[in-house]
C-alpha cells in the first residue's frame, strides 16, 4: 500500500487556505473600489499603494532573500 506523508497533505491544505484567502482579499478589493468609486488615478493609486504595502511586507519579513526573487 501507499504510505501517507502527513507533510504533503498539510502542504497541500495550507495552499488551499491560501487560495481562500487570496480570493477574500481580492473580493474585498473589489468591493472597496465599488464603494468608493475609485476611476482613472484614484484607482491606479489604490492599487499602486496596495502593491506597495504588500512589497514592504515582503521585504520586512525577508521572504525576497530567502527565495531568491
Amino acid at each position: 500500500m501507499y504510505k501517507i506523508n502527513i507533510r504533503l497533505i498539510y502542504m497541500i491544505l495550507s495552499d488551499f487556505g491560501f487560495i481562500f484567502l487570496y480570493v477574500a482579499a481580492f473580493g474585498f478589493s473589489d468591493y472597496f473600489v465599488k464603494i468608493y468609486k475609485l476611476k482613472g488615478f484614484q484607482y491606479l493609486t489604490y492599487y499602486l499603494l496596495i502593491g506597495l504595502i504588500g512589497f514592504g511586507i515582503l521585504y520586512e519579513y525577508d521572504y525576497l532573500k530567502k527565495n531568491n526573487v
